[in-house]
């Protein structure tokens, strides 16, 4: 299973398109949605809830016989930062994190479970100071992760080249 957070301009239908093209491959997909932080506002969602998505998941996995131990997140912008964020609150749920256009507070990074984590940036990155920064604590506590910064990306083409990445896809269904 793959747990896909969306950023901050998410919604059912957006996250159903990014998701679409990959409903072929071997994976089980599992998007919720944050709410809304105020009703009516569109794109502005409160921050991913680390103890309601870690519910959501183990109630998908335990109600769908999925297998625990093939359980991957991949998150985007705000969604990429929680990628780095719930494995610290939930070190049991995931086998593998794919993190785009994500940054994380070093105490977590600090105290990180050991999941390996692709990092994908974008080079005109407005927020490439935080999500440098994450890199360099990921790097200092030795987490097992590789950072890919895509030439000439904004946010979007980010999640685009991610996504389209045949690398990536063998590596989330890999058993290494």
């Amino acid at each position: 299973m793959v747990v896909y957070l969306h950023g901050d301009g998410g919604n059912a239908k957006l996250v159903n398109r990014q998701i679409a093209p990959h409903r072929d491959r071997p994976f089980v997909f599992l998007a919720p949605i944050s709410p809304l932080v105020e009703e009516g506002v569109r794109g502005h969602y409160t921050k991913w809830n680390s103890e309601i998505v870690g519910e959501i998941v183990n109630e998908v996995i335990a109600e769908h016989s999925i297998d625990e131990a093939n359980c991957s997140l991949m998150g985007v912008s705000m969604g990429g930062s929680e990628a780095w964020g719930l494995p610290f609150y939930h070190p049991e749920l995931f086998r593998r994190v794919v993190v785009m256009s994500g940054s994380c507070h070093p105490w977590k990074l600090k105290h990180y479970p050991k999941i390996p984590v692709r990092v994908f940036s974008r080079s005109k990155e407005p927020w490439l100071p935080q999500h440098t920064n994450t890199v360099n604590s990921a790097k200092q506590f030795g987490l097992d992760f590789v950072h890919t910064i895509w030439p000439g990306a904004g946010h979007g083409a980010c999640r685009q080249r991610t996504m389209a990445n045949e690398a990536l896809w063998k590596w989330l269904g890999s058993g290494e």
